[in-house]
């Protein structure tokens, strides 16, 4: 059975079907080279459509983040709307799968489906946290990160300086290329939350 007839509601290209259809005869495993590959076709059925190359945040494995912060200039309302479209349709079409399966073999083996409990499974897993840490504590700290940001904001209103002080909720460093890979690979696109360094990962959708 092929990856189209158990996925029917997924469009997807010949160029991504082919690699996950390769996957199947790894065990489930997508290579970096075939993750590198599709994010490329992504990129040019987006280049095709008139728009600039796509921008995300980079993470470890050449992973790339899921959050894209569209800028269409002043063209307005209507072009913006359509530049997400495409970038969605583009996502489907090329990279959005494969995309999953990689990340979730690096850090989410186990398939779990809520971000916070697949986040503290891979930060155990990698000794990063205490054995006892669990989706919970991740919870009850993500909670006390955004008090800390919300009271800095409120005292100082820096964003800088409230993105500091939210880190301190946290057992671990956030900033750890291990960690921050956990986070990408648990679906958190922890690297974008990070307001002081925006403008590095904004696409521009024209020049």
């Amino acid at each position: 059975m092929d990856y189209a007839s158990t996925h029917p509601d997924h469009a997807i290209s010949q160029r991504q079907r082919d690699i996950l259809e390769r996957s199947l005869a790894n065990d489930g495993v997508i290579t970096k080279a075939d993750h590198e590959q599709a994010w490329s076709d992504f990129s040019q059925c987006l280049t095709d459509k008139g728009y600039n190359p796509p921008v995300s945040v980079q993470y470890q494995g050449g992973i790339h983040g899921n959050t894209f912060m569209v800028d269409t200039g002043d063209r307005g309302d209507e072009v913006w709307n359509k530049a997400q479209s495409d970038l969605s349709h583009c996502l489907d079409l090329e990279f959005l799968n494969v995309d999953e399966l990689y990340r979730a073999a690096i850090g989410n083996p186990q398939l779990l489906q809520d971000n916070s409990a697949a986040l503290a499974q891979c930060l155990r897993s990698k000794n990063l946290v205490a054995p006892s840490y669990t989706s919970s504590c991740y919870r009850e700290e993500e909670q006390s990160a955004l008090d800390l940001y919300a009271q800095e904001i409120t005292v100082s209103n820096n964003i800088a300086s409230a993105w500091e002080a939210s880190r301190k909720a946290y057992t671990f460093d956030i900033d750890a290329p291990d960690v921050q890979l956990c986070f990408i690979t648990s679906g958190i696109d922890i690297r974008a939350q990070d307001s002081t360094k925006e403008d590095e990962n904004i696409w521009k959708v024209f020049d």
